[in-house]
């Protein structure tokens, strides 16, 4: 009885870790805050069990977007005090 249930437990577990890890290039779209994030993970959920689909959104979710300077918040990483008197 116990054998049946370690069992499931590490079904379980092996099934939590491919999940965490087939969502990788998900959480790395988002925590760049990268413009076509949700595509990503759509494309991600689609084919990220298929090796190539994975690479594919790996590379796409790394991939540099070109933002305009002046749009706020689309800058990745730290971001500057906004001036005085600007309205910021």
């Amino acid at each position: 009885m116990t054998g049946k249930v370690l069992e499931a437990l590490c079904a379980l577990l092996v099934i939590v870790v491919y999940s965490a890890v087939m969502f990788v290039p998900t959480y790395v779209a988002f925590y760049r805050r990268h413009e076509h994030r949700l595509a990503i993970g759509i494309v991600n959920f689609l084919l990220g069990w298929t090796g190539i689909g994975w690479a594919g959104t790996m590379v796409w979710a790394l991939t540099e977007e070109t933002f305009h300077p002046l749009v706020a918040g689309t800058q990745i990483g730290p971001q500057p005090d906004p001036t005085p008197g600007t309205g910021d």
